[in-house]
């Protein structure tokens, strides 16, 4: 089941990207260098930290560079979903429910699979499981009416918990963290009315303060000036840039990386070393030096000439002048006995990245030259159209189109049941070249199934009676499952990422399944004492 004896399983692709990048994180710790971004698209740089690579890298750095190792993280917090689904049902509910939404969880045939790969998609749900147990439990604590004797300390670290772990899912996902915005403030605006109405103070600051707190911590996980590469840099990487450029120079740098930005040698990859170094700090001689240098060695004369005359500005160095005036009179050339300082850029080489824009948004711009004000429904066909575009045998309702609002709520009861029940039968059934994969998730399915009647029995007893952080749990689900439905056409992808819905749904259909058990044994006349004990 392994791949290239790293610990990969063959459908683990997006692993052996996070495991790359951790890799790169890793070497730029060791090499004394600023951290690098996964891409970049024309001039633009993608800092793609908020992915899973600077967690492993952490994780590298304590336990070595080896997949396995962070394997374990991920079984560890697979198990302590179970211990979070515990908590959250126990709060809902009684002990019985409690241990039977716990064992579900810890034994979810997808949640194992899903917990044994390089994936983010673990934490992501634990983070999830946590804030929704943070906002429940806040709600259940404080919007009682009696004074009670409480833990200050207790107090804040509830609120510091809560903000904590929506930072973490808008982190890793910055759409989780916008449903949670859309969940929160919708069903928080109704107990900010009804507590208003009734004049119950603390339930209505309790519920601006949920309200605060959530959209608060979502907008710092989305800030881009939240840099954590930037702050886990070296404090001078210029020097470790000048140091890799001078090991490329002597062949002494290991390959890094299975994807590298540009398919260069050494030499040209020493001169993007001392180029980042000037980016970095223009003022720190030796890398022009260096440069200059360089770029003698690749037959660069007139650039070469500038950054020496750049390097002469900051640092005195006669024994360099004459070297460089017997080297350039032989070519024609001369130093300047005025020289100016001269931005010497990357374009001035020939080594600038090609410009890379794919896709649907790739070819708006191309024929357009801009990227046109899209309506919501015209935005979710377009990511639809996106994501079909990945192909394999597991796309549902390809050719979907929405043009208006209509027709997104028009669709939004079956992308409910996309998004809990694919893949479908006959799409495990039939060919395709994922159809080896699909069998997968026939024994998810078949849970869910299982679990419906709960579900709906669950949503039934607690829409009878207006509980905040109930309503609020029953929204997240609901919300969550349609948002994926409608967007997540690859019925692959929606196998992996519906977990950060079905957990809780899981939850939920806990608190009704001894409900629903009882029903069915008195159908046959006898009693479920004994089959599911409290």
């Amino acid at each position: 089941m392994q791949y290239e004896g790293t610990g990969f399983w063959v459908f683990g692709g997006d692993a052996i990207g996070y495991h790359d990048h951790g890799e790169k994180l890793i070497n730029a710790w060791h090499q004394g260098i600023d951290l690098p971004s996964v891409y970049i698209a024309g001039n633009n740089h993608y800092d793609l930290y908020k992915g899973l690579s600077l967690p492993i890298a952490i994780v590298y750095a304590v336990l070595g560079s080896l997949p396995l190792h962070f394997l374990l993280v991920n079984a560890f917090v697979g198990a302590m979903i179970g211990l979070l689904a515990y908590n959250l049902t126990l709060r809902l509910s009684d002990r019985r429910s409690a241990l039977i939404a716990a064992t579900a969880v810890a034994f979810w045939p997808s949640s194992i699979l899903w917990s044994t790969q390089l994936l983010k998609d673990m934490i992501s749900i634990a983070l999830v499981m946590l804030a929704l147990l943070s906002i429940v439990n806040l709600w259940k604590k404080h919007s009682i009416t009696t004074q009670q004797d409480r833990n200050v300390l207790s107090d804040v670290g509830g609120w510091l918990l809560l903000v904590v772990a929506v930072f973490g899912v808008t982190y890793f996902r910055n759409y989780m963290g916008a449903l949670f915005v859309v969940t929160v403030t919708g069903v928080m605006s109704l107990a900010v009315l009804r507590s208003v109405w009734r004049r119950n103070w603390r339930q209505t600051i309790l519920a601006f303060g949920l309200i605060s707190c959530v959209f608060g911590a979502t907008a710092a996980g989305t800030d881009t000036n939240i840099n954590l590469l930037y702050w886990l840099s070296p404090r001078n990487p210029e020097v470790g840039h000048v140091k890799l450029g001078l090991a490329y120079e002597a062949g002494t740098v290991i390959k890094q990386s299975r994807v590298f930005l540009w398919d260069m040698d050494d030499d040209s990859k020493a001169v993007a070393s001392y180029l980042r170094a000037i980016e970095l700090n223009q003022e720190y001689a030796p890398a022009y030096r260096q440069l200059g240098l360089a770029l003698l060695k690749k037959g660069q004369l007139q650039v070469a000439v500038q950054s020496f005359e750049n390097y002469l500005l900051l640092e005195e160095d006669p024994e360099l002048i004459r070297s460089l005036q017997s080297i350039l009179s032989t070519k024609g050339l001369v130093l300047s006995e005025t020289p100016t300082f001269t931005d010497v850029r990357l374009p001035a080489i020939g080594l600038e990245p090609k410009e890379s824009i794919g896709g649907v948004v790739g070819d708006i711009v191309k024929n357009v030259g801009i990227l046109p004000n899209r309506s919501w429904p015209e935005h979710i066909s377009n990511l639809r159209q996106a994501i079909t575009s990945t192909g394999g045998s597991s796309v549902v309702d390809a050719q979907q189109i929405f043009n208006h609002l209509w027709d997104v709520i028009a669709f939004m009861p079956r992308a409910l049941l996309i998004a809990f029940l694919a893949p479908f039968p006959w799409e495990v059934l039939f060919g395709g070249k994922t159809a080896g994969l699909q069998p997968l998730a026939v024994p998810d399915n078949l849970l869910i199934i299982c679990l419906l009647p709960a579900l709906a029995l669950a949503y039934w007893q607690r829409l009878r009676r207006f509980q905040p952080d109930e309503w609020f749990l029953l929204a997240f689900v609901l919300v969550t499952a349609v948002a994926h439905g409608l967007v997540m056409a690859n019925a692959g992808t929606l196998f992996r990422l519906r977990l950060q819905f079905l957990i809780p749904a899981i939850v939920l259909a806990a608190t009704a399944l001894p409900s629903v058990i009882a029903g069915v044994f008195a159908l046959f006349g006898r009693s479920n004492s004994n089959f599911l004990p409290r």
